[in-house]
């Protein structure tokens, strides 16, 4: 009977390891928002606890289309994500804060970022994150140094 209580408690550890490790799981790779229309990319990289997702649109005004991209800088805990989205309009050299953004972690290929679902695609990612630089100053660190 200790026996089987023994594997008893040791199958509950090990079958809720994988329940709260699930935000653990690497997210990096590219997503796509799941809805109808262009501009659906997102560029996602994490490293550890720290995320940061890049989106590029090509929006209308008075009937010219621009460059807007999102970059988005968070922190994961548990499954949720909060963070602050940060904005750049073609032409603009730097990233501006917007607001801050939340998120939720519904599994390893469902996200919910910024209120808009994501799923992860198959495709790979093959390039580093942008950097928001800070006003006046050009950085020569990598993205991950950055964070």
């Amino acid at each position: 009977m200790r026996t089987l209580l023994l594997m008893s408690m040791c199958t509950t550890t090990f079958l809720a390891v994988p329940l709260a490790a699930l935000a653990a799981d690497d997210l990096s790779g590219v997503w796509e928002v799941e809805s109808l229309g262009s501009d659906r990319r997102v560029e996602v990289w994490q490293d550890g606890d720290e995320i940061i997702a890049y989106r590029v649109m090509y929006p209308e005004f008075e009937g010219e289309r621009y460059k807007l991209e999102h970059l988005l800088r968070g922190k994961i805990s548990g499954t949720r994500i909060a963070g602050q989205l940060f904005v750049r309009e073609e032409g603009v050299p730097e990233f501006d804060s917007l607001r801050p953004f939340y998120g939720r972690i519904d599994g390893d290929t469902k996200v919910l970022l910024d209120g808009l679902p994501i799923g992860k695609t198959v495709e790979k990612l093959n390039g580093e994150p942008p950097t928001r630089q800070k006003k006046g100053k050009r950085s020569g660190r990598s993205p991950k140094e950055a964070l």
